[in-house]
């Protein structure tokens, strides 16, 4: 069995929270980035290490959606937000 990945906040990426939602700033790119509250849910579980399995069940817990949907939404998500640079692997 394959571990799963650990991400951390890039020191690249600067964070603004607002009602659930969040917006990034990636300064190496200047670009802005924004989550709505699902992708700040995810963001949220990724950081605190939570694996694949306990984000699905805490997504679809809070929202109205099914666990196939989740888990695909979840991996757009990350892949999002490594390939943004707003998250990177964890060298721990």
């Amino acid at each position: 069995m394959s571990k799963e990945k650990k991400y951390v906040q890039s020191p690249d990426a600067l964070l603004t929270e607002g009602d659930g939602d969040g917006v990034f700033l990636q300064l190496q790119s200047e670009k802005y980035f924004t989550l709505n509250k699902v992708g700040m849910d995810v963001y949220k579980a990724i950081l605190n290490n939570d694996n694949q399995e306990e984000i699905i069940r805490k997504i679809t817990q809070k929202y109205d959606v099914d666990k196939d949907t989740a888990a695909k939404d979840i991996k757009k998500i990350t892949n999002d937000l490594v390939s943004k640079k707003i998250i990177i692997e964890s060298s721990n």
